[in-house]
């Protein structure tokens, strides 16, 4: 049997799909395992200690130390895989780790997005007791309306940002173009 040129590059690009296919059943296998990287050993202690996370195991509780710690190897892979394509040119911008780097999307969005529900009135409770002539629906309706709510005490404001560094670095790129 002969083999021609043609036949020889379409097997050298099935033996590289191949290749690259058993990387990654691979590395999904030793992720979903719970194998922890050992190479990343340094760098876990180091991102727990910038931002003051410590995980402890209760007796009869999961260790949340190796469950937060596959979260983070998860997210490392995302951020490294995500700055390879941004290298490539397939991604506008690059990402990193941050102090929210051992939370699974799912507990990031219930954190960030989502809001507190606090007990309120109802409008329509409101347009009626405009509607009723008794005195204590009045005196509750005024009550109401000049009642004094600190937002931040209902947890309904969220904290300063610091937009400092933003602004300096803006200033320097305005700076750099006159």
């Amino acid at each position: 049997m002969t083999w021609n040129l043609r036949e020889m590059c379409s097997l050298s690009i099935m033996n590289f799909w191949l290749f690259l296919g058993s990387v990654a059943v691979s590395i999904l296998a030793a992720a979903s395992t719970g194998i922890l990287d050992s190479k990343l050993d340094e760098d876990w202690k180091n991102w727990k200690s910038q931002h003051g996370n410590q995980y402890t195991k209760e007796k009869g509780e999961s260790d949340e130390e190796s469950y937060r710690r596959m979260i983070w190897e998860d997210n490392m892979r995302y951020i490294e895989q995500h700055n390879i394509e941004h290298s490539l040119g397939k991604r506008t911008s690059k990402v990193g780790m941050n102090k929210f780097g051992a939370l699974t999307n799912e507990e990031f969005n219930k954190l960030m997005n989502g809001h507190r529900r606090i007990e309120a009135v109802n409008m329509t409770e409101i347009e009626a007791d405009e509607t009723d002539e008794s005195s204590a629906s009045k005196e509750s309706h005024i009550e109401l309306r000049i009642a004094i709510v600190d937002w931040r005490r209902e947890g309904l404001v969220t904290p300063v940002k610091n937009q400092i560094k933003k602004s300096e670095k803006a200033l320097k790129i305005i700076q750099c173009r006159h």
